[in-house]
């Protein structure tokens, strides 16, 4: 008999693989954004593959640039992520271009979940319709182009991984899928194509999204120092994205550039750039420059977020976006 024990029973064991699922984009999520204005360009194309399943990717090469910026955004990669089409892409510190290197195509793998699933559809049904019980394999091979506003860029393959779909992210409630897992455990029915294919290009873009992120929140700074000859690194307050206190705070951050800085300019969100003068500079080993900024920003607003902009002039001009606020609530 399906009791209502069964029902809470699947509650708390449905929580279990859905956690382990989010978990690492989770992880990701919680890193500091990278101190960076993002335009995302549209897609040159998708390369579709066939598949025997029935399975095929299911976004435009438009919608799959808004899909990114949307996952980029969910996943916290960045100060700031536009579409390059916006106003604000006219200073983004980097533009992102996504081409694809092969076909992709979709397949299902199996069953991934016989346990959970299987014993919740017998003691609750529905618990067993929300367990991801069904793997597929998404090949999807890309280049992630980080071009910046010189004739310099990082290149980084990006790719999907194998992803577990719940019966639920299969199908709609009101579906001859449904009337079936009355009879047959959710991992033995027949799913909607469609619906399978829309679920497994969400969950596709979200990995390429959190692959970008990882990449953006912890090298992006030492690989630009080696191909674009310049990084900041926000010394206070520790990360950025913090909140603001109130419509002032103090921040610091060093400059390090392969080329003697001659300026650095500070800019709060609409304001023009004002030049700030470093505290302390030096040259250290491998002729690398140094410069420690420390300024008290002004006009900051309380209830939402603030983008500060930095100007580093050597030979050439780099730019980079922080982001402060809004105010935690006490």
């Amino acid at each position: 008999m399906r009791t209502l024990f069964g029902c809470f029973l699947s509650l708390s064991l449905v929580g279990l693989p859905a956690c382990s699922s989010v978990e690492p984009m989770a992880n990701v999520r919680n890193l500091p954004p990278s101190a960076l204005t993002i335009a995302v360009e549209a897609v040159p194309s998708v390369l579709l593959g066939e598949s025997t399943d029935g399975l095929a990717f299911a976004a435009s090469a438009a919608e799959l640039r808004d899909m990114l910026v949307d996952a980029l955004r969910a996943v916290n990669a960045a100060s700031r992520v536009v579409p390059a089409t916006e106003d604000n892409a006219a200073h983004a510190d980097v533009t992102l271009n996504l081409s694809f290197r092969e076909p992709v195509t979709m397949s299902h793998q199996g069953t991934s979940s016989y346990l959970a699933a299987g014993g919740l559809w017998l003691i609750t049904w529905i618990g067993g319709l929300l367990v991801p019980d069904s793997s597929y394999n998404v090949k999807l091979a890309a280049d992630c182009s980080l071009k910046f506003p010189r004739p310099r860029s990082i290149v980084r393959a990006v790719g999907s991984k194998a992803v577990s779909l719940s019966f639920f992210q299969r199908n709609d409630f009101l579906s001859w899928s449904t009337l079936q897992s009355l009879v047959l455990p959710p991992f033995w029915t027949t799913d909607q194509k469609d619906a399978t294919s829309a679920a497994l290009t969400k969950r596709s873009v979200d990995n390429l999204a959190e692959e970008i992120a990882a990449f953006l929140k912890q090298d992006f700074e030492e690989r630009a120092l080696e191909t674009d000859f310049c990084r900041i690194e926000l010394l206070e307050p520790t990360k950025n994205g913090a909140p603001v206190p109130g419509t002032s705070m103090l921040i610091e951050f060093a400059v390090i550039a392969k080329d003697e800085i001659k300026t650095i300019s500070v800019a709060v969100n609409d304001e023009a750039p004002r030049p700030v003068t470093p505290t302390r500079s030096e040259q250290r080993q491998f002729d690398d420059y140094r410069a420690v900024v420390a300024l008290e920003l002004q006009g900051l607003r309380q209830d939402q977020d603030n983008w500060v902009r930095v100007v580093i002039e050597t030979k050439e001009e780099f730019t980079r976006t922080l982001r402060f606020g809004p105010k935690r609530a006490e």
